[in-house]
């Protein structure tokens, strides 16, 4: 059986533990990549796996004091 590619708004939502509403602002601000078929918002759990690990980037701190 073949891993499904397209994820929905709500799938994704829950994954990322966003609420919708959170998720559709940051579609209309294009700040997390998407797809559209007709009306309905579609997600590829690669590319959102990716944006998170980027966009959630955060330095080792360092020991030193400044």
């Amino acid at each position: 059986m073949s891993e499904k590619v397209f994820w929905s708004l709500e799938e994704i939502a829950e994954y990322l533990n966003e609420a919708v509403s959170t998720i559709r602002d940051w579609v209309a601000r294009r700040r997390i990549p998407y797809y559209k078929r007709g009306r309905r918002l579609r997600f590829k759990l690669a590319e959102i796996e990716k944006w998170d690990r980027e966009e959630n980037f955060r330095p080792p701190l360092s020991d030193e004091r400044i």
